[in-house]
């Protein structure tokens, strides 16, 4: 990833809950590979959170995907579920009669925090 140069990773994680491990740990080896450990905390509880939602809630297979560019890293998780995500404060709201949530979906199925 360097500072220097755009890199990109992708990790398959199955359906699996050990797999969040092992993802947070490939994730520290990228990020210290080059040269990035200031990242690897931040970098590694988000992923966590991101995939555990994932594997928890959309009951499939998932993909962590990482991009290093212009002194940025973006992290995004994939889940292999067609239905978006939906928050407690979405179900509250149409229980109430309205209501609008942003939760980052993309129209191609995945979900993205940054």
């Amino acid at each position: 990833m360097g500072s220097a140069r755009a890199s990109h990773y992708c990790l398959h994680i199955p359906h699996d809950p050990r797999a969040v491990g092992v993802a947070r740990a490939s994730l520290r080896t990228a990020l210290t590979a080059h040269e990035l450990p200031e990242l690897v905390e931040r970098a590694e509880l988000l992923a966590s959170e991101m995939l555990t939602n994932a594997i928890v809630h959309a009951g499939g297979e998932a993909d962590l995907r990482l991009k290093w560019s212009a002194e940025t890293l973006r992290m995004t998780v994939w889940d292999s579920s067609a239905a978006p995500p939906v928050s407690a404060r979405s179900r509250r709201a149409a229980r109430a009669g309205g209501g609008c949530t942003c939760c980052g979906c993309s129209p191609t199925g995945g979900a993205t925090t940054r």
